[in-house]
């Protein structure tokens, strides 16, 4: 595509029971300044006035899109992979995903693309800003110092902030679909998509500006973690061996995508419980604080 013409996004939107905020959410979405906007939406059988507020935006702004689709939802991580799975790419410069209850910058697309075009990279992710209903706010910064196998372990930030090149969309599509069954499991989509860039060898952009507010409220499926709560609730999903599980799940993933990836040789490699200690402090997650609770998952034998 021309830098010269409109870069036409696809956003991807995926709802379930979020009457109370979506309407902020979809007014930011129609704000969206210097892009050609489409946004494709999926109900997950909502059971409050979702599905009816969304129809009415959609009379009101053509750009939306309500899809109806046959397969199962179920977790958001699920109806976003279907999203994904039924979009039409075929002329699409760039691909994002929203929550249902964020409220958007204006700039948030626009400037992601420039980011991309600029640096001619496949995946641009923004700061946030965390906000709750006390009227506290906090910008949340994403770690940019990736390591040589953080992929494994954890996602590239929320989803809500990523932008994807067209071109590494339309090669991630067929590979969803073919893969649909091994992802079932998989709790965040926005982990795969990570762990798929890195395993491909895609460029990705973390970048340190503000360009949504990501609102907090108790049925925020992932929060901001930076409180004591947070941490304890990640402890909690350690020793019940969720986490252990979502990582095997997303080093299947990566192994489809890549069989010689080094980051997963490494990992495969180090089988003793001290090995995985010493391995995951030079290679694990991109922040210190979580890479010491993902090595605390390894000595005591939970991951």
């Amino acid at each position: 595509m021309s830098a010269t013409l409109t870069p036409r996004v696809l956003v991807l939107l995926a709802t379930r029971n979020g009457a109370e905020h979506i309407d902020a959410l979809l007014q930011s979405l129609s704000a969206q300044q210097g892009v050609d906007l489409r946004v494709d939406v999926a109900d997950d059988d909502s059971s409050d006035g979702t599905p009816g507020i969304l129809a009415v935006h959609a009379n009101h702004d053509t750009r939306f899109r309500l899809l109806t689709l046959h397969e199962a939802g179920g977790s958001a991580a699920a109806n976003f992979l279907r999203l994904f799975r039924a979009a039409d790419l075929s002329e699409v410069d760039f691909l994002a995903f929203a929550d249902q209850d964020d409220i958007w910058h204006a700039d948030r697309l626009i400037c992601g693309v420039d980011q991309l075009r600029a640096h001619q990279a496949d995946l641009w992710s923004c700061a946030t800003r965390a906000f709750w209903p006390d009227g506290t706010q906090r910008v949340l910064q994403q770690q940019a110092v990736m390591t040589a196998a953080d992929y494994l372990f954890e996602g590239a930030g929320q989803g809500c902030t990523f932008l994807l090149g067209g071109g590494f969309a339309r090669q991630l599509q067929p590979l969803l679909i073919e893969h649909a069954a091994r992802l079932h499991g998989v709790f965040f989509h926005d982990w795969a998509v990570y762990a798929a860039a890195r395993a491909l060898g895609k460029r990705w952009i973390f970048d340190s500006s503000v360009h949504l507010d990501y609102r907090q409220h108790g049925s925020n499926e992932a929060g901001a973690r930076a409180s004591l709560s947070g941490v304890t609730k990640r402890m909690r999903l350690i020793h019940g061996g969720w986490y252990a599980q979502q990582v095997a799940l997303i080093a299947d993933w990566v192994a489809e995508l890549s069989p010689a990836d080094a980051g997963l040789r490494g990992w495969r490699k180090a089988r003793s419980r001290l090995a995985r200690v010493v391995w995951m402090a030079r290679n694990g997650r991109r922040r210190r604080s979580d890479r010491m609770l993902q090595i605390f998952a390894a000595v005591t034998g939970y991951l």
